[in-house]
């Protein structure tokens, strides 16, 4: 290894003749692929191969191009042993993992498949990771766990990010390249898998938040069709994707900030530089919020001209402007994630496991009506008079973000419901202890981090916000699925499990309530909240947030996650297969009458498996405010 080493930094390159240093090195690390033999590295019990490229580099003219297949490697191989993060470009202070390389030169996947050869194949975990569609990279999460203890080949993968993803640079390139990538290493995978131990017949799919919508859209899109056999998908967001409209509009908002107002889109920023194109997106994401209001307007006209409901043009924080994300209603993505599972043909899948955290909105305050929205747009009074704390403050929120309708800098503006929907939708979560559904989403408190105390009416928007956006789609998604097949099992969870990690941050800011709000810290030391569920499953290492070890009840229910997962991936139920998660877990299989899903906690629940769970709130939103709905997208 020394030799090779020394050799390696002469050269400065990844790749080696294979005949020289085959006779030296261990067999079982050596793969081939249909580029070339690949050189992994013996870790923590496992081999991996980290940094595999599954497609050519995105530069050049490959920049807002679809994705291209590798490059063969001549009659040399590639060595996959050295474990430098990759990450494609995104702004830094969004990686949780800032020590790698940003580049636009990072589409590649990292495999973790068990030490010892086989000739039983194993089956295959593809892990899509989250960030929104901006942030984010395969190296945030370690999975060695389930090759050298699941017995399981697992795959991580990066895709294009932000703009350099998801940007429509022209009338002809829909929103949807990073998506591709995606797919384009989903192909890789199938073609090479079986030579690293993996059964191309048995692919999981799965992914967290962005990762877990990603997921769904596999599921709808015809260029996935026969890549994968089952699903996984943690936290997806699923009531709208950006539309043509919404992408052609975005494109007009970045070319603003790129001036390139007076010139074709791609022409323009094809030559500059990543950091420069950032510098863009950074001013971008600044404004992007002012950008929607002063050009709502256009969005009734466009989705009128395009016989497309208005309402969609409604749903709180429009993707228009939050950021670049997957488009739909195009070759690729053809529709929306809702309307396709309801009305048109899907990919098949043999089993799913899909679910939510208790409270996904809590980590998400700043989209959803919490403290950021103290910004360039917000009224003098709101930032003046910290009205979000109170009555008033709903009230706009249900007004302004989620109605999207005209306001007044003055205090009626924030004591008067302005339409009939948002009279709806508050009366359905009134701003007082009348709330029906409100001890069952906080039966540890609800006022910051006081268990007793006057009722904070951001958390009934943060309720409203999870069964809009998390809890309740999840279930239609999964409904909507069992009713194409009739052999379909499907299997939901809700992560229940308060994470010791908020607990330690409450106390390092002295168990200060009033600290912890501003903080935007809400109750996380009471309530699991978005990707707190990571880590359980043993997709990320907990020492990634600063802790060294699971607390005991942690620790249980981490087996009993880890294990049922395990299961899942090898038999497709969660209950039976080499883990024997059976015991002390009994999983329900999903039932849309029933609307049954596991709690997932330590100690368990005396009725770990719920029913009827949130069901006059998801009945309000599926049926009096359209959540589920057919677009004509042609």
């Amino acid at each position: 290894m020394y030799q090779l080493a020394l050799l390696l930094i002469i050269v400065g390159a990844s790749f080696q003749t294979l005949d020289a240093y085959l006779a030296s090195t261990c067999l079982a690390l050596i793969v081939n692929t249909t580029e070339g033999a690949v050189q992994g590295m013996d870790a923590n019990g496992c081999r991996v191969f980290y940094n595999i490229p599954y497609a050519s580099p995105p530069i050049g003219r490959l920049r807002f191009a679809p994705p291209e297949s590798p490059k063969h490697y001549n009659g040399s191989f590639y060595d996959a042993s050295f474990p430098s993060p990759i990450l494609c470009v995104q702004p830094p202070e969004c990686s949780i993992n800032t020590e790698g390389s940003i580049t636009e030169d990072c589409l590649h996947l990292n495999i973790y498949t068990p030490m010892e050869s086989s000739t039983t194949l194993h089956p295959v975990l593809v892990w899509i990771h989250g960030g929104a569609f901006f942030a984010g990279s395969k190296d945030q999460y370690n999975l060695t766990r389930y090759a050298n203890l699941g017995e399981v080949v697992a795959v991580s993968i990066n895709y294009r990010l932000g703009p350099f993803g998801f940007l429509r640079v022209d009338e002809k390139s829909p929103a949807v390249n990073g998506f591709l990538d995606q797919v384009q290493a989903l192909k890789w995978i199938h073609a090479n898998i079986e030579n690293f131990g993996g059964d191309p017949d048995r692919i999981t799919i799965a992914g967290e938040s962005a990762g877990g919508t990603s997921v769904l859209l596999h599921l709808i899109s015809p260029a996935s069709r026969g890549l994968f056999h089952n699903i996984f998908a943690s936290s997806p967001w699923l009531p709208i994707a950006p539309t043509m409209i919404d992408a052609n509009i975005t494109s007009t908002n970045f070319a603003m900030f790129a001036n390139c107002m007076n010139t074709d889109l791609r022409s323009c920023i094809q030559n500059s530089t990543s950091e420069r194109i950032m510098e863009w997106y950074t001013k971008y994401k600044h404004r992007c919020a002012e950008c929607f209001l002063e050009q709502y307007g256009a969005y009734k006209q466009l989705s009128g001209n395009y016989n497309i409901p208005h309402y969609a043009y409604r749903d709180e924080l429009s993707f228009s402007f939050s950021g670049f994300h997957p488009e739909v209603g195009n070759s690729v993505l053809t529709g929306q994630v809702m309307d396709s599972l309801n009305h048109h043909t899907t990919n098949s899948v043999s089993s799913i496991m899909i679910g939510v955290t208790w409270n996904d909105a809590l980590l998400l305050p700043g989209g959803f009506g919490g403290v950021s929205l103290e910004n360039a747009v917000t009224p003098r009074l709101y930032k003046t008079n910290q009205i979000h704390l109170s009555e008033s403050n709903y009230i706009h929120v249900l007004n302004q973000v989620v109605d999207h309708t005209g306001y007044e800098d003055d205090m009626e503006s924030y004591e008067r419901l302005y339409t009939e929907r948002a009279q709806k939708i508050y009366n359905m979560y009134p701003s007082d202890e009348s709330n029906p559904g409100f001890m069952d989403m906080y039966p540890d408190g609800y006022n910051g981090y006081e268990a007793e105390g006057p009722l904070d009416s951001t958390y009934v928007y943060l309720a409203l916000a999870n069964d809009k956006y998390w809890l309740c789609p999840t279930m239609s998604a999964t409904s909507a699925v069992l009713k194409k097949s009739v052999s379909l099992s499907a299997f939901m969870f809700r992560f229940k499990q308060p994470q010791q990690r908020w607990k330690l941050e409450y106390e390092r800011i002295g168990n200060d309530p009033e600290i912890a709000v501003e903080k935007g810290l809400y109750s996380f030391n009471r309530y699991a909240t978005h990707a707190d569920d990571l880590t359980l499953f043993s997709f990320m290492d907990i020492n990634i947030y600063g802790i060294n070890n699971f607390t005991a009840d942690e620790e249980k229910l981490h087996l009993r996650m880890f294990s049922s997962f395990v299961d899942f991936l090898h038999t497709g139920n969660p209950n039976v297969g080499p883990m024997n998660a059976s015991v002390g877990t009994k999983w329900e299989k999903f039932d849309p009458l029933k609307r049954n899903m596991i709690y997932l906690s330590e100690p368990q629940s005396s009725t770990p498996n719920a029913q009827n769970v949130r069901a006059s709130q998801c009945q309000f939103w599926e049926d009096e405010m359209n959540f589920l709905f057919s677009e004509n997208m042609e």
